[in-house]
């Protein structure tokens, strides 16, 4: 099989570009010839593909080769800007002829020179494939923008959760031809927690830690518990199965939910939006539900955070230890049902006009992204460097309270001095 796999970037390790990774992977085991292309690559995710099977311009893409195109990111309109219907081609060489030859009846002949010259290309404006749009947020418009002429061309439809699913249904695509696929992991995350019930080590991945998360780092740090913050604001790396097995528990949204789950680790569900904290059989289907996001949940306190971490953590393990729901996260589970249940769209010329409606749109928002992207980076660079001021401030403040401590000694030994 000839695999298309189109976002809009690849470049840090966030929930999209992870699943497109993934997807490549499984794909590439399967010796299946998979092509990959984004609005934006970079470090340190792109390094992870082979760079033969990477796309530079969108413009070189001959979609008619493939057998299925994965769309996320409203991509997908793009790869017709170029593609002439062989129902344009027979008029502009008609034309031309007409226009040569305007005193003459064209002849039977010369309508058949007409069709031969244009068949060759018309054939790549009516052929088959599996358009697969996928659909990773309930409320970032941006994922719903490719949804009328998806529609027109019954693709079929991937929602990452329930939520996200609802949100396709209320846009007016049917439930039946939405597949869900919860985040599936690849299945070397299926692990035996072998750790102890101990809580020593947390790992709080994300990359937008909400001020409350951090603070109760500082907090579980003051009561011999090492907590490491894994994201892009801090340290960018693979999440892998090691890293997982290596902590008690994982604080964490999104995709790194699943990961723990597979690994029968703890897994304490909260960031920026909020959360339900420690995944239990009480809360786990509503977390479930809007995509382990922490949506659905209220926001909590530092001090409530570092509480529920350590007071809570022995009845997680075992809910972890004993979790069962493993089929429903795996990615080759859910890979094998789209695809068993996938249907082909024939492209005509007739939608490929309807379609290349959609390329002004699309384009405008891979610029406006492109631009976005320049400032995520200063605003990270900006967050990493204030980071640095704050340890250099730290540590500055202890040297000064240390040289204080040593002149209040000096101050402390001339008095006795004096009064000796």
């Amino acid at each position: 099989m000839k695999i298309l796999l189109l976002t809009n970037q690849l470049a840090v390790y966030a929930g999209s570009e992870v699943q497109i990774l993934e997807l490549y992977r499984y794909f590439k085991a399967k010796n299946d010839v998979v092509h990959v292309y984004a609005n934006v690559f970079g470090r340190p995710v792109v390094q992870h593909f082979a760079a033969a099977d990477l796309i530079g311009n969108i413009d070189d893409i001959d979609v008619s080769e493939y057998d299925l195109v994965w769309s996320q990111h409203s991509l997908f309109s793009r790869l017709f800007k170029h593609k002439q219907t062989g129902k344009q081609r027979i008029s502009e060489s008609a034309n031309q002829r007409i226009s040569e030859s305007a005193n003459q009846r064209i002849s039977e002949s010369a309508n058949q020179r007409i069709s031969e010259s244009a068949n060759p290309q018309i054939d790549k404006s009516n052929f088959s494939l599996k358009i697969i749009s996928v659909h990773l947020s309930p409320f970032e418009m941006f994922e719903m923008s490719a949804l009328p002429y998806m529609k027109k061309l019954q693709a079929n439809f991937v929602a990452n959760s329930e939520e996200t699913r609802e949100k396709l249904s209320s846009f007016g695509i049917p439930p039946q031809q939405v597949t869900v696929s919860h985040n599936a992991a690849p299945d070397e995350f299926v692990q035996a927690n072998t750790g102890l019930a101990q809580l020593k080590k947390i790992a709080v991945i994300s990359n937008h830690p909400p001020t409350e998360m951090v603070e109760a780092a500082k907090l579980l740090g003051q009561n011999g518990v090492t907590v490491d913050f894994i994201g892009m604001r801090t340290t960018q790396v693979e999440i892998t199965p090691q890293l997982i097995g290596g902590y008690d528990v994982i604080v964490t949204i999104g995709k790194t939910v699943q990961y723990a789950l597979l690994s029968h680790k703890p897994v304490y569900c909260y960031d920026h939006f909020g959360g339900c904290g420690y995944l239990n059989h009480d809360n786990f289907e509503i977390a479930k539900h809007h995509n382990f996001s922490g949506r659905g949940f209220s926001k909590k306190n530092a001090g409530e955070i570092a509480l529920e971490l350590v007071s809570l953590f022995a009845d997680s393990f075992e809910f972890a230890k004993n979790f069962n729901q493993s089929k429903d996260f795996l990615l080759s589970c859910f890979v094998e049902k789209l695809l068993a249940n996938a249907v082909d769209t024939h492209i005509t010329p007739d939608l490929i006009e309807c379609i290349k409606l959609s390329v002004p749109a699309e384009e405008k928002l891979a610029n406006l992204y492109q631009g976005h992207v320049g400032l995520e980076k200063t605003l990270v660079n900006l967050y990493q460097e204030n980071i640095r001021l704050k340890n250099k401030l730290n540590t500055a403040g202890e040297q000064l309270r240390a040289i204080q401590g040593k002149l209040s000694q000096v101050a402390s030994g001339l008095q006795k001095n004096e009064k000796d």
